[in-house]
């Protein structure tokens, strides 16, 4: 598919809001010897370097994939909100039938829950002396468990949350931030995951100031270590614009839609399914302002893209939206 580069859709630009570039001041480990600090994030990296090999194939933000949830499946009439809140009622009832099923057993998973944070704090205090002390093959085996505990909470997070059990996610994922802050009070990548995790969860709550700044931070956090121009910028945008679209702040949600689109325009190419999925969200977001023309010119620039890569299942969502609009 080739497509003008000079798109014919409004450009919209806005000076980022407020975003707080800071580094945090976390109660650390010493890490000021800068040796030492680089070979404590090289054992971290090392555990995660199976989840940035996926990340590099689908550049989109991986937070997205907690929620399981299409980009383009926003409500556009009253039905589908309606709809999607009997789910979600539903989804929450089942995990209220779990909780009563393990009540039993919470308060040992409670207990090992704190256990394992504190073996991991000890672990990095040991592993910090051991470099100290200029032992740095002892020191390696234990920030490789460090790491592993950080994946152990951010995957049991993960599970929580597709089980709806979102205070309980959250928790884990905390967990996960904590002890990676402990660790480094660098800015970095997987501290930006951490945080988008939480703001997923807490979307599900609908504690939308505290998901939004949830974002906010992480958004800082890529800015700073990544640029302006990087695919996980892109993915922090198109959350924001989905939870603003939630609130129904359609202008606020329109400029984040585009400001991803435009990050992944120019680093995947016109043609990528990540810019199809912007292209739709615009598209949903203009079929619930009414704005019925803009909707189906932003669908019809999504529908080759879906076509071209094969995805089956958004050619037909995407030509029911057009047909939609004809119909009206």
């Amino acid at each position: 598919m080739t497509e003008d580069d000079n798109d014919d859709t409004e450009q919209i630009h806005l000076v980022d809001e407020d975003v707080d570039n800071k580094h945090y001041n976390i109660d650390t480990i010493d890490t000021s010897n800068k040796e030492d600090l680089e070979y404590l994030l090289e054992a971290l990296s090392d555990n995660s370097n199976n989840e940035d090999e996926q990340e590099q194939e689908n550049p989109q933000n991986e937070n997205r994939d907690i929620t399981n949830q299409t980009e383009t499946e926003s409500s556009n009439n009253d039905n589908n909100d309606i709809n999607k809140k009997n789910d979600k009622k539903n989804k929450r009832e089942d995990a209220d039938d779990d909780e009563a099923v393990d009540s039993n057993s919470k308060p040992a998973k409670k207990q090992k829950t704190v256990t394992l944070f504190q073996d991991a704090e000890e672990w990095i205090k040991k592993g910090h002396a051991l470099m100290k002390e200029g032992k740095h093959d002892d020191a390696y085996p234990i920030f490789i468990k460090v790491a592993e505990t950080c994946t152990t909470f951010r995957n049991e997070g993960i599970e929580l949350h597709q089980a709806a059990k979102y205070d309980d996610a959250i928790e884990m994922f905390q967990k996960a931030l904590d002890i990676t802050l402990k660790c480094s009070a660098e800015p970095d990548g997987r501290i930006a995951n951490f945080h988008m995790d939480i703001g997923l969860s807490l979307v599900e709550l609908e504690k939308y100031d505290q998901a939004m700044q949830k974002y906010r931070e992480a958004l800082a956090i890529h800015l700073e270590v990544d640029g302006k121009k990087h695919i996980d910028v892109a993915g922090v945008y198109n959350n924001m614009g989905l939870l603003l679209q939630k609130q129904r702040r359609y202008e606020e949600a329109k400029i984040r839609y585009r400001q991803a689109l435009d990050i992944q325009r120019e680093t995947l190419g016109t043609d990528h399914p990540h810019v199809a999925r912007s292209y739709s969200n615009l598209g949903d977001l203009h079929a619930e302002q009414g704005n019925d023309k803009e909707s189906q010119k932003m669908h019809q620039k999504a529908l080759p893209i879906y076509e071209q890569t094969g995805d089956t299942i958004m050619t037909g969502v995407t030509k029911r939206r057009i047909m939609d609009v004809r119909e009206k």
